[in-house]
């Protein structure tokens, strides 16, 4: 036989495997976890080895890993295990072994997945057979140790029992107690062991005992109480009730008695107080004026207070589970049985009102509440429900519904508008004609609804009486305008007065409006009459005007048509002399010659680069030059041009604010964007319509009332103060507002919406390009302003500009400038020194065309450069991940959905430390780089202009 003690250290995991192979089985979660955990430790353990190991793979290190995965989890766990040893070595083979290192990682892994397959086979194995010992040691273990553990539980039920538990022989001898009983009896043990019981009750109580004590022959086999009183040697009384069986041996004689005294003192207390509780809860009930019952859990009548008793004439004992169902009116029983059961069975609180007959015969409306009554262990013991007299509430609340009734019917046969608001402007009223205003509804808001249709010239007056309103909460009387969707412009006259409670605090108005428009038309048809003479005179004066602006127009369109005339020419010239040269040095081989032409040639492009520049400049799309300026002297002093942008048979009016409208502007951009303001209404236009072109001070305030405008016209402005809607975009503060108004067709909302959308248009085909409002709109933005536009189909258009107020000594310096090439000089001007860099620099081009990125090539590897060309941006970041380059020069525009400026900005944020110079035709594009690092060059350039740009840091 094996020593034991010798081979003990052998078996040390024995317990620890047997209990991690037998564990309850796990979850696919937890499965996956405990293969995580074994992998971690035992490719942790290979790399600890690596310096010992090497490049050899060591894939029967993980071996362990695998069976005890199985051991564990079973097979699935170690599957899980073998796929993430797996991949965890072919991790470490990727970092530790170099790319050009041979080895064999693929057999020694096939080896590896062969072995642990078996081992996990034989490990899951293992698992189940283990498992099935463990339940089976388990349930032998249970079935031995339950002998035992009845036996102690015997003894720790009769020494921790809560009551009292004696044995005593016939005599009542006492021969064993626990340590209730000496707690009851205030004694130690070896004070009552051997004692009588009788020693320890209480005196009045003895006869009791003796009695029981006689009795306990002729009750051999049956046991009994009694309730008697032991007295401590404090002199403290204990009120028990003892259980009392008689002990026999196995089918033989009585050999003593055994008996339970449980402690009911508190219990006997507890009677007591509960029923002192009962009478005073009684008591207050019946103080109760309204009715109040309880029931038991089968809904039967419990208890019924004086009120109930007095509303149904009954006394207390001839109340009944259901007398109640026999009071209630015919008309509501069967919806409140109903209501009841439904109620009962949701287990909540819930209430009925009906009319129920009370004992002198009268129907009276009660409302009753029902709350579902449990004790304190959650059990349901009834019900409990109160009733109140609803009849004075009722009726009271028909006379008023019958006086709303009256009211509502006076109201809507009246002819006028009658209305009543609360205290938050919220609509609580409006008659019939009210709501036909309105199109058949009653509006929540009526001073947002009423000021939405009041005329915008009427507005201001409508907000100032409004607040006045509010602030002194007296009547008020209005006469407003409103454009009404049906029945257009009405003249409306309204009469309030304020509604106050009890207390007297306000809480809203009472309003009549009235319909005035045809009085009001008739006093303005009087004003017409008196103006027309006016406009006659003003027409004879317009007509002089206009044969003088003919004049100047058509010397200015002789002007224009000699501007275009000469820049064909010019451009004609240029391209004689390009195209002829080109094809001569083709077609020569004399150098001389070619030298020659080719300079001629460059000299011609050059020409054409500065005419391209000057008509950019005239057409107004180089870059913003703000400048101080004062719009109201800018638009006066270019008011014969815009009469003539307008044209004939047109009336253009000029209603500039008093004083100067300051503001940092472009100035021949704003005259640009009023010009195509000033067309786009002329197109808009009738023949004989008229224009407006007005400047005020306009305040959008930090913070508005959601009822009152938007924003204002400045208080000091020339112009009648109104409310003038502003995007809301514009931020609060000063701005100088330039609105241009017509009376033409005006715009739909769908139009309204689209308006500034680039190539967006209306006009027919050949009739506009769609580029003018969308101009007008970038310009204003990039000034620091914003655009509004409030139009109506067949009222005309208001187009707003909105500037920021900006005064000399406000204007702050212009914003720093992108950094700009200033094109090096040609080689007609001086000659190019030879400057190639001792070390070629490596260059990356992204060109889209082709034609553009060959010369760009040859001038740039004539340069020095060392070129790499992509045709667009994707190609470029494709090349930046495999190959490095010191600059990048790159076209602005480019097709595939990433501009210049995009790849530029990718770049930056993944080669910080490369150079980036962005080139283009358009010169405009420059002030999109604005704040940027990257150089600007445009085109068309020289090889020593590029060389220029590319050699500065």
């Amino acid at each position: 036989m094996p020593n034991h003690n010798a081979s003990k250290g052998m078996y040390v995991l024995d317990g620890p495997l047997a209990r991690f192979a037998s564990a309850p089985p796990l979850g696919l979660p937890w499965k996956f976890v405990l293969a995580l955990a074994l992998t971690a430790l035992f490719i942790g353990l290979r790399l600890l080895l690596g310096s010992v190991l090497g490049a050899v793979v060591g894939f029967s290190l993980l071996l362990p890993a695998v069976l005890l995965g199985a051991l564990g989890g079973g097979l699935i766990t170690a599957l899980m295990t073998m796929a993430l040893c797996s991949l965890g070595m072919a991790v470490i083979f990727d970092m530790l072994v170099p790319g050009d290192t041979p080895v064999n990682y693929w057999g020694p892994a096939i080896s590896f997945w062969a072995i642990g397959l078996f081992c996990a086979v034989i490990g899951s194995s293992l698992r189940q057979s283990l498992r099935s010992l463990s339940v089976a040691h388990t349930e032998l273990e249970g079935l031995m140790g339950e002998q035992r553990e009845n036996a102690a539980q015997l003894k720790a039920i009769f020494e921790q029992a809560s009551v009292g538990i004696v044995r005593t022989d016939l005599q009542a001898v006492i021969q064993q107690a626990n340590a209730r009983f000496l707690d009851i009896v205030g004694r130690a043990e070896e004070d009552v062991i051997g004692r009588p019981v009788t020693d320890f009750i209480h005196p009045d109580d003895i006869p009791i005992a003796r009695k029981v004590l006689n009795e306990v022959p002729s009750r051999p086999t049956s046991g009994w109480q009694v309730e008697n009183r032991y007295i401590r040697p404090d002199g403290e009384d204990v009120q028990t009730l003892v259980n009392i069986r008689v002990l026999h041996e196995d089918d033989g004689p009585a050999y003593g008695l055994i008996g339970v005294v449980a402690d009911i003192t508190e219990t006997r207390r507890a009677k007591a107080e509960l029923s002192e509780i009962r009478h005073s809860l009684r008591v207050a009930a019946n103080a109760i004026p309204v009715p109040l019952w309880m029931t038991h859990p089968d809904r039967s009548g419990r208890f019924a207070n004086n009120a109930y008793l007095a509303f149904t004439g009954q006394q207390l004992d001839e109340v009944t589970a259901d007398d109640w169902q026999n009071l209630l009116h015919p008309d509501d029983a069967e919806r409140v049985l109903r209501t009841f059961e439904k109620g009962l069975a949701s287990g909540k609180s819930f209430t009925m009102e009906a009319r129920y007959r009370r004992h002198d015969g009268q129907w009276r409306w009660m409302n009753s509440f029902h709350q579902p009554n449990h004790d304190s262990q959650g059990r349901f013991v009834g019900i409990v429900g109160t009733a109140f007299d609803m009849t004075e509430s009722k009726e009271a609340a028909a006379r008023i519904e019958e006086s709303e009734a009256r009211f509502r019917m006076v109201a809507n046969s009246a002819p006028a508008m009658i209305w009543m608001v609360d205290e938050q402007g919220r609509t609580t009223f409006g008659n019939r004609r009210f709501r036909a205003a309105f199109s058949g509804r009653t509006p929540q808001r009526l001073i947002s609804a009423w000021r939405d249709m009041t005329h915008p010239d009427d507005r201001e007056t409508l907000d100032r009486i409004l607040e006045d309103a509010e602030r002194t909460h007296r009547k008020f009387s209005l006469l407003n305008r409103i454009n009404h969707p049906i029945f257009g412009e009405r003249w409306i006259r309204s009469e309030a007065a304020p509604r106050h409670d009890t207390t007297g605090r306000l809480i809203g108005y009472t309003g009549v409006s009235l319909d005035v428009t045809d009085s009001q038309r008739a006093e303005r048809d009087l004003k017409r009459i008196n103006e027309l003479l006016e406009e006659r005179v003003s027409a004879a004066l317009a007509e002089k005007a206009k044969a003088e602006a003919d004049l100047v127009r058509a010397h200015r369109l002789e002007a224009v048509g000699r501007l275009t005339g000469g820049v064909a020419h010019d451009f004609n010239n240029l391209l004689t002399v390009i195209m002829g040269g080109l094809d001569i040095i083709l077609r020569t081989d004399d150098p001389a010659r070619r030298q020659k032409l080719g300079e001629a040639a460059l000299a011609a492009a050059k020409r054409g680069e500065r005419l391209t520049g000057q008509l950019l400049a005239f057409s107004r799309r180089q870059t913003l030059s703000p400048s101080q300026t004062d719009l109201n002297a800018l638009i006066s002093e270019g008011e014969p041009l815009l009469h003539r942008a307008v044209g004939e048979g047109m009336t253009l009016h000029f209603k500039l604010k008093r004083g100067t409208a300051p503001t940092l502007v472009d100035p021949a951009k704003f005259e640009a964007a009023l010009i195509n303001l000033l067309v786009n209404a002329r197109d808009a236009s009738p023949p004989d319509g008229r224009i407006t072109v007005e400047t005020a001070e306009y305040l959008v305030p930090q913070a508005r009332d959601p009822e009152l405008p938007l924003g204002i016209d400045h208080p000091r402005a020339r112009t009648k103060r109104k409310a003038v809607l502003h995007p809301g975009d514009l931020a609060p503060g000063r701005y100088v507002r330039i609105t241009v108004s017509d009376n033409g067709s005006g715009m739909s909302e769908e139009v309204q919406r689209r308006v500034f959308e680039p190539f967006f248009t209306t006009k027919g085909v050949g009739h506009g390009t769609g580029l003018g409002l969308s101009q007008v709109y970038g310009f204003t933005r990039q000034s620091g302003g914003s655009i509004s536009i409030q139009s109506t189909v067949g009222k005309g258009t208001h187009i707003h500009l909105f500037l920021p107020w900006t005064v000399a000594e406000d204007a702050r310096p212009a914003a720093k400038r992108t950094k700009a090439v200033t094109p090096a000089p040609s080689s007609t001007d001086s000659p190019v020194q030879d400057a190639t860099p001792a070390m070629a620099v490596r260059l990356l081009l992204v060109e889209d065309d082709h034609d553009v990125a060959a010369i760009a090539t040859s001038l740039l590897h004539a340069e020095g450069f060392e070129v790499d060309h992509a045709a667009n941006a994707y190609e470029a970041l494709k090349k930046l991940e495999t190959q490095s380059y010191e600059v990048v020069l790159s076209d602005i525009l480019m097709p595939g959905g990433i501009s210049g400026i995009e790849l530029a900005h990718q770049i930056h944020e993944g080669w910080p430390e490369l150079r980036i110079v962005l080139t283009s035709g358009f010169p405009g594009e420059a002030e999109a780089l604005k704040g940027t690092p990257w150089s600007f060059l445009p085109k068309p350039y020289t090889g020593a202009q590029l060389k220029a740009v590319l050699d500065r840091r």
